[in-house]
Order: C-alpha cells, then sequence, then structure tokens
C-alpha cells in the first residue's frame, strides 16, 4: 500500500485535529478547539522535541496513539514535515485503509485531537524543532502503540517530489 502525501490544508486535516497558522483564527478560540485530556489526574506539559530529518523513501510500520488526550506541535525551527493519520478506531490497531499524510511547512502547526493514530513527527528537508504540548499522567495509559499488518509506503522518492 502506498500513500501520497498532500499539502497541509485545515479542511482536509479537521477529521484528525486542527491546523495552527499565522492569523488563521485572529486570536479567537476556534469553535472546534480539541485540546484537553479525559482524565482528572492529566496534567498539561510543554517539551521542545528536535527531530531528525527522515531518510527516503520512508515505510510506516507502525503507529501511535494518545486515547485521552490531545496532542499539538508548534514548529520552532522548521522548513516542511511529514505528517501521517489515521482517524480514532473502536480496536486497539488503526485501520491502514485510513491512513492519511500531509505535508506541513513552516507557519503551520498542528492539534491531534485524543485517539487519532499517528506516527511520530517526521523533519523532510532537514532536522526540526517543536514545541509540543501533550497531556500525561504518567502512566500506561498516555501512550498507545500499535504495529500495522504490514507495512504502509508514503509515496515518493525524492524530497522534490514532496508537495510544497
Amino acid at each position: 500500500m502506498q500513500i501520497k502525501p498532500t499539502p497541509l490544508d485545515a479542511e482536509a486535516f479537521k477529521p484528525f485535529g486542527e491546523v495552527l497558522e499565522d492569523g488563521a483564527n485572529d486570536r479567537r478560540p476556534s469553535p472546534d478547539a480539541v485540546l484537553g485530556d479525559d482524565r482528572a489526574s492529566a496534567t498539561p506539559r510543554v517539551t521542545v522535541d528536535r527531530v531528525p530529518a527522515v531518510a527516503l523513501p520512508l515505510e510506516i510500520a507502525g503507529m501511535e496513539r494518545h486515547r485521552h488526550g490531545s496532542q499539538t506541535f508548534v514548529p520552532m525551527d522548521v522548513e516542511r514535515y511529514l505528517i501521517v493519520v489515521a482517524p480514532p478506531t473502536a480496536g486497539d490497531v488503526p485501520d491502514p485503509s485510513t491512513i492519511r499524510a500531509f505535508v506541513g511547512s513552516k507557519g503551520q502547526g498542528i492539534t491531534y485531537r485524543a485517539g487519532v493514530w499517528h506516527v511520530g513527527m517526521a523533519a523532510l528537508d532537514r532536522e526540526a524543532l517543536f514545541a509540543v504540548l501533550t497531556w500525561k499522567e504518567n502512566g500506561p495509559r498516555d501512550t498507545q502503540l500499535a504495529s500495522l499488518p504490514r507495512p504502509v509506503g508514503i509515496a515518493f522518492s525524492h524530497s522534490r517530489e514532496i508537495p510544497e
């Protein structure tokens, strides 16, 4: 199975969360705000993550999700980055037929809704730096990992083939 990434767009990303863009909401809260966690014991944490550039071509063998809370990535120093997502499922594994891939760029951050399956952030052009807001109770319910039944390829072989 091969997935072709598309440029990150707020409407296309809506089933998975929100796109944060320069001036997109004029400092007003979004009516679909997805920040939060349904566990009373979870607290918000902010970290700074250094993300290495990925080697191409890329195959995805597994995904993760945060079943109870949102996760936000705000680019601090980034060119373009790959976002691979699948909607929440009732079961404990993502459905490979629903996986989507997007290419984000500087000036675009994202918030994953609780339960959205995703792959760890991947920088495309060079190492990247993100501020990350997540919710934790420091236990096994923070992150769920799942292997895919078979690897899924991202359909490009050179960085110049990645959409701008």
